[in-house]
């Protein structure tokens, strides 16, 4: 493939990507996550009132500090819209692919990036759990800062890239419970010294990270408690003692690098019989890629375990190993969340590892294409392929009532007790 041809088709995938997530976007309605985050919001953005505790998560504690409420009360505050979070949220998106995009070409050159843009930025299963408005939708940024500081800073030590990453940390810890992965990975990295970090910096990050919990700290100090939640059944480490949630985890991972779309599809309302059954062939075509993903981890990191592949390692240059290090400890780092977890990871739990899970499969792609002398097939497959993810979305986003508005006042809202949310719902009475 030419270099001029490859370019220009990552522009328009780009634009297809950023279509898409503006089309579920644009369509999303509100349930019971929406309706919290967005009278959260509305706390700041008509009163300035600052929440202490961001969001309380059933059975597995809650999201500390205020940096959520932020996020979604600052958008609510310039244009009161339930969607106008949403539009952070797609700035966010396009920053992490920028990010990313940086690593990816750098280590894999024009080629590289296009076989990115087709497995992460045109996702659906990133696309999706971003095209509403959920914590999930913030956390692909910190995910994506986190592997570009990361790959900098095993180049040379500096105050300002460890400052930063430090900091997305305690950024993400506010975010979504799923933190978790990025902290065990960055502790990976360092113990294996593959990632250099400047102390005062990193001290520095976490300090103006910690500035998001001063209302915490008053709050407490004021005897300002949250309210109880409802406990978990579980305990910690349940899921490694049960088995089977640590193995439904770790299986994750594989259906990261493509997409398992299947319970998504399933909750589309389509009546006719002709949609019926091509939600069904959609739902069997989105399994079957995971095999893709399967293959493409244990080729990816089999000259790390078995002797008779090393020879392999010595044609990958040092950047590309950095980064098959860096999905390695991702993937322990997933592990352990999933063992340690007091209940049984959904998918939305493990997009935090996206960016991470997808770099086996675009090896892979490489691979793949290279082995291909044909253009007209290389064409075709990544067509197939792309048409496949767009097929989807289009799906889930004409036939899942959350992208499809059916009454003027969403069931979850209260009109007696929930009037400021009224006012940013158009024809909501």
């Amino acid at each position: 493939m030419k270099t001029t041809i490859v370019k220009k088709a990552i522009i328009i995938l780009f634009i297809v990507g950023l279509a898409l997530h503006i089309f579920l976007a644009a369509k999303s309605w509100i349930g019971g996550d929406q309706a919290h985050l967005l009278r959260l919001g509305m706390k700041l953005a008509e009163h300035g009132k600052i929440e202490p505790f961001g969001k309380l998560a059933t059975g597995v504690g809650l999201n500390v500090g205020c940096l959520l409420q932020f996020l979604v009360g600052i958008p609510l505050k310039i244009y009161p819209h339930f969607r106008s979070p949403m539009i952070l949220i797609i700035l966010f998106h396009i920053m992490a692919y920028f990010l990313l995009s940086n690593v990816f070409r750098k280590i894999f050159g024009e080629k590289g990036l296009l076989m990115f843009t087709i497995i992460y930025w045109m996702s659906p299963l990133r696309i999706y759990n971003s095209g509403f408005l959920w914590e999930p939708s913030y956390i692909f940024l910190p995910a994506a800062v986190h592997l570009w500081t990361s790959f900098k800073m095993n180049e040379k030590r500096n105050f300002w890239l460890s400052a930063l990453h430090f900091f997305i940390l305690i950024c993400a810890m506010q975010i979504h419970n799923s933190f978790l992965v990025l902290i065990l990975a960055t502790g990976f990295l360092v113990v294996k010294k593959k990632i250099k970090v400047n102390p005062f910096g990193a001290v520095i990050g976490i300090v103006a990270g910690l500035a998001y919990f001063i209302p915490v700290i008053l709050a407490v100090v004021e005897g300002n408690m949250p309210p109880p939640i409802k406990e978990s059944a579980g305990y910690l480490g349940k899921s490694l003692v049960m088995v089977w949630p640590f193995l439904k985890g770790i299986f994750y991972w594989f259906k990261l690098g493509c997409f398992d779309m299947v319970h998504p599809l399933i909750k589309t309302t389509f009546e006719t019989t002709v949609m019926k059954v091509v939600i069904y062939i959609l739902q069997v075509l989105s399994a079957m890629t995971v095999l893709i993903g399967i293959y493409a981890s244990l080729r990816y990191f089999r000259p790390l375990f078995f002797k008779k592949f090393k020879a392999e390692d010595k044609l990958i240059p040092l950047e590309e190993k950095w980064l098959r290090q860096y999905a390695l400890f991702t993937f322990y780092s997933l592990m352990i969340s999933a063992a340690l977890s007091p209940t049984v990871l959904q998918s939305w739990q493990v997009m935090v590892a996206l960016h991470a899970g997808g770099i086996p499969v675009i090896v892979f792609g490489l691979i793949l294409l290279k082995r291909i002398h044909s253009s007209w097939k290389r064409t075709s497959i990544l067509a197939i392929y792309i048409v496949l993810e767009i097929s989807i979305i289009l799906a889930v986003g004409f036939g899942q009532p959350r992208f499809n508005r059916q009454e003027n006042i969403p069931k979850c809202i209260k009109p007696n007790k929930d009037s400021e949310l009224l006012k940013i719902i158009p024809y909501a009475r």
